[in-house]
């Protein structure tokens, strides 16, 4: 469970990537939430968002799509980070900007804020495995 900002009370849906509503909920500006199942997103107020580990309350405009790094090479990633050596593969682009986001937002929230699955891992992987 995750404490989830919401800043206000309302109806924070659980609905499946079909859009069939599995759970409907009223909650306080501050509630605890489960994480969201695979393939599943919660919606609150019209705003689509998901729910990882971290430290603190999440505001849920802050984590909009569920993130998992198991894919991420740390050697593209390093690439990048080193050398802006951009990987031919899309996917690991896409994985890289992921990643470099939520560590900027880490860093401005001063903590482990955003905690995707994987994300300590590649984390780990790139400061302190050998690589390049």
């Amino acid at each position: 469970m995750r404490l989830m900002d919401f800043g206000q009370e309302g109806i924070v849906k659980l609905n499946d990537f079909y859009g069939q509503n599995l759970r409907v909920m009223a909650v306080q500006p501050l509630t605890p939430l489960e994480q969201n199942p695979p393939r599943t997103y919660y919606s609150f107020n019209g705003v689509f968002f998901a729910i990882c580990e971290g430290e603190g309350a999440l505001h849920y405009r802050d984590y909009p799509n569920a993130l998992n790094f198991e894919n991420l090479d740390p050697l593209e990633l390093e690439a990048f980070l080193l050398h802006k050596r951009l990987s031919p593969d899309q996917k690991q682009r896409t994985l890289i900007a992921q990643f470099i986001s939520v560590y900027e937002r880490n860093i401005q929230k001063g903590r482990l804020y955003l905690n995707p699955p994987y994300f300590q891992d590649a984390e780990r992987a790139l400061f302190y495995d050998k690589s390049i």
